[in-house]
C-alpha cells in the first residue's frame, strides 16, 4: 500500500451521520442501498469503530468527549503509524497516494458538480484533535 495523505488531518470537516454520530469525514458514511441491505466490509469496519452508544452525540456533553475517546484515538493513531497500514479501508481508498487511488478520485471529480466559490458542505467544521495528529500544510 502507498502512503496516506489523510484529509481529516489537514482541516477537512467532520461528517455527521443521521443516526446521531460524527465521523472523520463524509467518506466514512456507511451508506446502504434500499435494494441491497448487505453491509460492505468497509461499512462494517466504520460502524464497529464509530457507531457505539457512548459515542452518540446525544450521550455526550461536548464533541471533545467523542474525539478523545479510545476509538477515535485508535483511529488517528492507525492513520499515522506505519504509513497507515492499519488504517480503515475507506481511508486507504480515498486518502491513499497510489496511482490507482488518485485516478479513482480524478474520475469521481470529473463526474461531479464543482462549486469553487462556495462551501456546500453541511459537516461540522471544527478541529479538536491533539497536535500530534494534525498535519501542517504549507
Amino acid at each position: 500500500m502507498g502512503k496516506l495523505e489523510p484529509k481529516c488531518l489537514s482541516g477537512k470537516g467532520y461528517g455527521y451521520i443521521a443516526q446521531g454520530y460524527i465521523v472523520p469525514c463524509c467518506w466514512c458514511d456507511p451508506r446502504e442501498t434500499l435494494q441491497n441491505r448487505q453491509v460492505s466490509n468497509e461499512a462494517k469496519e466504520i460502524k464497529d469503530t464509530f457507531f457505539k452508544e457512548h459515542l452518540k452525540l446525544t450521550n455526550v456533553n461536548n464533541i471533545e468527549e467523542i474525539l478523545r475517546s479510545k476509538e477515535w484515538e485508535g483511529f488517528y493513531d492507525a492513520l499515522i503509524d506505519n504509513n497507515g497500514d492499519n488504517a480503515l479501508e475507506i481511508c486507504k481508498r480515498y486518502c491513499g497516494t497510489t496511482k490507482s487511488t488518485k485516478l479513482k478520485l480524478i474520475e469521481k471529480k470529473a463526474n461531479a458538480t464543482y462549486f469553487p466559490d462556495s462551501d456546500h458542505s453541511s459537516g461540522i467544521k471544527i478541529r479538536a484533535v491533539p497536535d500530534k495528529w494534525v498535519r501542517r500544510t504549507k
